[in-house]
């Protein structure tokens, strides 16, 4: 028997980077975050009772996460393949990666933020 979703991260990347190049590079849709397993997710990052405590007390600061790779019956083997090759495309060029979708990050952020300013303005 075998299990149709796993769970990840990607040292030195942020799970909601990870998740948004699967999206954009290559259509592939994960989850990313705490999948509303809290308590199972930190205990698997490891992180302790200190560190949760520091995120509860800055809500600003993104909290730690994995990405969530589900597959189903309807998969097929090419789109598993795709996967498995941007992740080891990603895993070998994470530098290059985390630049790229700084800046677009960045921009979002510049947008969303904009928008939020202008939001009166525009209604």
């Amino acid at each position: 028997d075998g299990v149709s979703l796993f769970s990840f991260t990607l040292d030195g990347m942020d799970h909601r980077m990870v998740s948004r190049i699967l999206s954009y590079e290559d259509g592939i849709a994960v989850r990313s975050g705490l999948f509303c397993a809290h308590p199972y997710v930190t205990r698997l990052l490891a992180l302790g009772a200190k560190e949760l405590d520091y995120y509860q007390q800055n809500r600003g600061i993104p909290l730690p996460g994995m990405v969530r790779v589900s597959l189903a019956f309807y998969n097929t083997e090419e789109e598993t393949e795709r996967f498995l090759k941007r992740m080891r495309h990603l895993s070998k060029h994470r530098r290059e990666y985390v630049k790229k979708y700084q800046q677009i990050a960045q921009s979002d952020k510049e947008e969303l933020d904009w928008m939020t300013e202008n939001k009166r303005q525009l209604s």
